[in-house]
């Protein structure tokens, strides 16, 4: 996943690949926002961690991460090409 589009728009934030370690904050920015959207968070920690932990998924490839100055994480996204001319992207901010 190009990152640099995303530097150059949130230059105060550390953009780079998810790892695993980052599936608690995923699910905080998650729930964040489906609380807004639905009134209740949505999603947990598993479901997240089965997401990136597919077959034919390469974290360092297909993810990124947007961390802020105080560490809180403000975006994150995931892109998968399922390799048969059929794939799917999924944002949060």
């Amino acid at each position: 996943m190009e990152l640099a589009a995303l530097e150059k728009a949130l230059p105060d934030h550390q953009i780079r690949p998810i790892s695993l370690d980052d599936v608690p904050a995923i699910v905080d920015l998650v729930a964040r926002l489906t609380t807004v959207v639905l009134g209740e968070p949505d999603g947990t920690e598993a479901e997240v961690r089965d997401d990136l932990t597919g077959p034919n998924f390469d974290l360092s490839a297909d993810t990124f991460i947007a961390v802020a100055p105080d560490g809180r994480v403000t975006a994150y996204g995931q892109g998968y090409d399922e390799r048969d001319g059929s794939g799917w992207i999924d944002v949060s901010i």
